[in-house]
């Protein structure tokens, strides 16, 4: 089994543990958001970490009552006026554009968020917070995206309970969806890696493909595309659903696959969707659905349905064929022994990090 892999399984377990641990992660920014009283978070954070703001941010939103929006450390040039309160996520904890970016907003406060214990970002803010994924040592992230999500969602969470912008009814109801995530997660790895045995040509063989999701479902498909990018070498576009309709459709052929992640049975365009995934079907082979319930119509294996608890628990769910993907076709295809000298060259060249 790939490290990859390792990691992947270990993420049922660790996403337990966090749950269960929520009020102790929590505690202290708990405290600091009663003392600042933010009127916005502004969440910061480059690749992964960036996809991990991405997919938080509306949940974050919804708990706390403030609104929550996401930027690169690059990005970042200037702070919105108000009382905002500004949160840099780094699993590694060493990222020099991220330093650079809490040097240009000092006198703001800041939480910082890294998997790292001994991370240069770390005492840089007002308050550190350890994402609890533990060491990942490949550079395809996967657990350390599950765990940062779901950090940044119990510090919302708690928060949201002592000031006040949830009920205790409501606190009642995120908390019990989330201390499923963990057992949901290990029969979900094994539904995946059966969806994968069953679809593996296609699957392995070279593709553009289009990652088309609607809300979190975008956001989801941002970490999904990277996944694919940086092991199997595919490279494709991201797309929310309706900008998927307004011209991208139009390049769609028997070159250019999907991966859609299904919106909630309930949602207005959820049909919209199933069509626009039968439409693609005319042309390639290689259209996959992944989602909380199978698209009306004949049984497709192309088609994986995931258990799902909620809007909000989609992350830690629909992630993982991508991450799977990645971790199996890279190791059977020894596609990571081909691209060594890329990344040989991406690490000591181009990246920056301490």
């Amino acid at each position: 089994m790939s490290l990859m892999m390792d990691y992947i399984m270990e993420q049922p377990a660790l996403l337990a543990k966090a749950v269960e641990n929520r009020a102790a992660i929590a505690k202290d920014f708990a405290a600091l958001w009663l003392e600042k009283r933010p009127d916005r978070v502004l969440l910061v954070g480059s690749g992964t970490s960036n996809n991990a703001c991405q997919a938080a941010a509306p949940f974050m939103q919804e708990v706390l009552g403030v609104e929550v929006s996401v930027t690169a450390p690059s990005a970042l040039l200037s702070v919105p006026a108000g009382n905002p309160l500004l949160i840099y996520v780094s699993q590694g904890g060493n990222s020099t554009n991220t330093v650079a970016a809490i040097e240009r907003t000092k006198g703001y406060p800041s939480v910082i968020l890294t998997g790292n214990p001994d991370g240069t970002l770390n005492t840089m803010g007002d308050l550190y917070v350890e994402i609890p994924c533990g060491e990942e040592k490949v550079g395809p992230k996967t657990k350390g995206y599950m765990l940062s999500i779901l950090t940044l969602y119990v510090l919302a969470l708690e928060a949201g309970k002592a000031a006040g912008s949830i009920s205790g009814e409501k606190y009642t109801e995120i908390a019990q969806a989330l201390e499923k995530i963990g057992g949901d997660c290990a029969d979900n790895i094994a539904a995946t890696n059966a969806w994968l045995d069953a679809n593996y040509d296609a699957l392995a063989s070279y593709q553009f493909y289009y990652y088309v999701g609607k809300g979190i479902g975008r956001a989801i498909s941002c970490e999904f595309c990277l996944k694919l990018m940086e092991t199997v070498l595919y490279p494709g576009g991201v797309m929310e659903f309706e900008e998927f309709l307004h011209g991208p459709t139009c390049s769609v052929s028997w070159k250019t696959g999907g991966f859609y992640l299904l919106p909630e049975k309930d949602d207005a365009d959820y049909e919209r969707v199933e069509k626009a995934i039968a439409f693609h079907r005319t042309f390639t082979d290689k259209v996959f659905a992944v989602g909380g319930s199978r698209p009306s119509g004949d049984a497709d294996g192309r088609d994986l349905i995931l258990t799902h608890r909620a809007w909000y628990t989609a992350p830690f769910e629909y992630i993982l064929p991508g991450q799977i993907i990645s971790a199996v076709v890279t190791e059977k295809e020894g596609i990571q022994r081909a691209s060594v000298s890329i990344n040989d060259y991406l690490s000591t060249k181009l990246k920056k990090e301490y």
